[in-house]
């Protein structure tokens, strides 16, 4: 799923396109609630920028990433700075570079 400013810029990406109708997301953190088409709530995400929160996805560049779809999204430690400057939108999350080193 990609919530975004500009809907055409991702289409036929093969992921549902949401395009913010307006307002941002704050830097500093908030609760985002994301609804069906009835006005039910499906999930709630509440991101931060202080404390145990990744740093650098605060304006400077890497997007914030759930490391992985089966984590509660609810518990900081699920979170973390993308790979790659802006996020991956429309892809898969990011993954660290591999150094080419192999241990078997």
């Amino acid at each position: 799923m990609i919530i975004t400013k500009d809907a055409s810029a991702y289409s036929g990406t093969g992921y549902k396109v949401f395009q913010c109708q307006s307002g941002n997301l704050s830097n500093e953190g908030e609760e985002i609630r994301l609804m069906n088409n009835d006005e039910e709530l499906i999930d709630i995400v509440n991101y931060g920028s202080t404390g145990s929160w990744p740093q650098t996805p605060n304006g400077l560049g890497p997007s914030l990433e759930l490391k992985s779809e089966d984590l509660d999204n609810s518990l900081v430690f699920s979170w973390r700075s993308s790979f790659v400057y802006g996020g991956t939108p429309g892809k898969e999350n990011s993954s660290p570079a591999h150094d080419g080193i192999v241990i078997n």
